[in-house]
C-alpha cells in the first residue's frame, strides 16, 4: 500500500519484503508486535497444493532488537537475528512454506 494511506492509517514501523503472493497481517498481541504471513506462491487449483517457498526480508528500527521469533506453520519456533543497517535491523527469515508468525520483543 501507499506510504501516505499506511501513515494516515498509523502505520506500522515495520518494513515487509515479499512476494506479491504472500499475505500479511499486522498486529500487537499484549503489547509485542506480530506479523501473520500466508504464502499462496505456486498454487494451482485442482493442481498443485503445496505453495512453492519464498524468501522474505523484514526491517524494524534498531530499537525494537536484533532479533525475532519466527514460528512456522506446524513447526518450531525459531529465533532469528538481524543485521544492523544504519539505524535498523534487516532479517532474512527462513524460506516461508505455507504460513508463519513472527513475533518481536520475546526472548
Amino acid at each position: 500500500p501507499p506510504k501516505d494511506l499506511l501513515d494516515a492509517l498509523g502505520g506500522s514501523d515495520i518494513q515487509l519484503e515479499a512476494p506479491p503472493t504472500v499475505a500479511a497481517n499486522f498486529a500487537t498481541v499484549n503489547g509485542v508486535p506480530h506479523v501473520y504471513l500466508v504464502n499462496f506462491g505456486g498454487l494451482v487449483p485442482d493442481k498443485v497444493v503445496v505453495p512453492t517457498p519464498v524468501d522474505i526480508r523484514i526491517k524494524v528500527p534498531a530499537a525494537m532488537g536484533d532479533s525475532l521469533s519466527y514460528l512456522p506453520f506446524l513447526g518450531e519456533t525459531q529465533t532469528v537475528h538481524g543485521k544492523k543497517r544504519g539505524d535498523q535491523i534487516e532479517f532474512t527469515l527462513p524460506p516461508l512454506e505455507r504460513g508463519a508468525v513472527v513475533s518481536f520483543g520475546t526472548k
